[in-house]
């Protein structure tokens, strides 16, 4: 599975509001008269068409880390796969390892930020690579230390099945990843082109 490498959304100028708010009383001879208080100066806000001429605002610390995780697994996944390996109890224990992961880095990735539709892919992907650890690790449990089972048994059955189903799931999987990081990129893109928008000046 190979997939084109990503950049991360540069970040752009954010617009904020302030809240500006003043006091102030007035007395007349020895009686104090009633307190006269200004009302708060309180910004505009900024409609939709000055939003697009402003641009979108950057990209969190949050989205920029959720982003870099899935990149980080989908490039040890890359690299784990892409190797010739013979399965023994061990390879496959670690390629099991391995497709769980997806699912443990996501979790621990935090929210996604604007990149939600990317994450929606992404679950569905690891599902898949939950599904194909599952199945990794019930050939696992009819074969010897070497990977062997015997010719003819019910154990080579089932592990013919699991490890069929096991590498459809994963390359499913992998299919998924690759969708979602085609996802990012276009998110990016869509960011980018919206940045190229003229900033709206002062007084216009």
């Amino acid at each position: 599975m190979r997939y084109e490498g990503l950049y991360l959304i540069a970040a752009v100028p954010a617009v904020t509001a302030a809240l500006l708010v003043s006091a102030g009383c007035a007395a007349s001879g020895g009686t104090a008269g009633p307190a006269a208080t200004e009302p708060a100066a309180v910004a505009p806000e900024i409609d939709a068409a000055a939003r697009e001429q402003l641009g979108p605002p950057p990209l969190n610390d949050a989205e920029r880390a959720w982003l870099r995780a899935v990149v980080r697994y989908q490039a040890r996944l890359e690299r784990e796969t892409g190797r010739s390996m013979t399965l023994t109890q061990a390879s496959m224990g670690q390629l099991a390892d391995l497709y769980g992961g997806c699912a443990m880095m996501l979790r621990n990735a935090g929210g996604p930020g604007r990149y939600a539709p990317v994450a929606r892919i992404a679950g569905r992907a690891c599902r898949r690579f939950t599904r194909a650890e599952e199945m990794l690790r019930t050939a696992m449990s009819v074969t010897d230390a070497g990977g062997a089972v015997v010719v003819g048994t019910p154990e080579e059955a089932i592990h013919e099945r699991a490890i069929g189903g096991s590498f459809e799931a994963a390359g499913n999987g992998g299919n998924d990843l690759n969708r979602a990081l085609e996802r990012a990129a276009s998110i990016r893109r869509q960011i980018d082109g919206v940045a190229t928008i003229p900033r709206a000046t002062q007084g216009a």
